[in-house]
């Protein structure tokens, strides 16, 4: 049986928790700090740490995600930027359960079958940002392979990701839903778990996504850090979704 994860996703952006829309329009939330205590203290099934420097033009702090790492108390998915095996490893050392590659690892399949020779399939999950449910891009949203979203999944796949997570440029932030298309056109063609994001409309909505019988795991973090329509922080989480 699947191992169904409600997955709340810290953006980090310059030492600093945001939001975005469309990867676009960074909105500050909190301190990276302070979401991961409140969120290791409500025991979620994960908690995926993204830095997203590199999509606004800033250079990696791997230090500083180290440093987070350490203080997560939950099963930590964590990344951005991710190019090296003395990257996964640091990480890896730090607590990290499972290192998130994306354009790199995108880029060269070769980096991924060498990075899972080193630490397993387990420990690595691959990120695929995709936008017009067709056309395939890395999270900073310039990088274009050529290849349609299912032959790119089931390259990395074959490369040695233990996961996939599906990423929709279109909705991130937007609350519009998750991509159900996706899952049904996806889902069924590979054999790794995977993890949807992007669109999550409420905390209904994460737990209704994950009762689909190919979804491993379903990311939020506009719908899950902000309560409409005054825009306010509250960080919440969703309770009681069938396993």
């Amino acid at each position: 049986m699947i191992l169904k994860r409600r997955i709340p996703i810290i953006l980090v952006l310059n030492e600093r928790a945001v939001v975005t829309t469309n990867f676009k329009n960074p909105y500050y939330v909190s301190d990276p700090e302070n979401l991961i205590k409140i969120y290791s203290e409500k025991e979620v099934d994960e908690l995926m740490v993204l830095q997203i420097n590199e999509r606004f033009g800033l250079s990696n702090n791997f230090v500083y995600l180290r440093k987070l790492a350490k203080l997560c108390k939950s099963p930590l998915l964590m990344g951005g930027g991710i190019n090296s095996i003395k990257q996964i490893e640091m990480l890896i050392e730090a607590g990290v359960e499972r290192v998130l590659l994306g354009k790199h690892a995108i880029q060269s399949p070769q980096f991924l079958k060498e990075s899972a020779k080193k630490f397993g399939s387990s420990s690595l999950t691959v990120n695929i940002d995709y936008t017009g449910g067709i056309d395939l891009k890395t999270r900073q949203c310039k990088y274009s392979t050529g290849s349609n979203l299912l032959q790119m999944a089931i390259q990395m796949q074959d490369a040695g990701a233990g996961e996939i997570v599906f990423t929709s440029v279109d909705r991130n932030g937007t609350r519009y839903g998750y991509d159900r298309q996706l899952i049904d056109d996806i889902s069924t063609h590979l054999n790794v778990p995977v993890i949807l994001n992007g669109g999550c409309a409420s905390k209904q909505s994460m737990n209704d996504i994950l009762f689909h019988p190919d979804i491993a795991g379903a990311g939020a973090s506009t719908a899950i850090f902000i309560r409409e329509p005054n825009q306010a922080v509250l960080p919440v989480y969703p309770t009681n979704v069938s396993k």
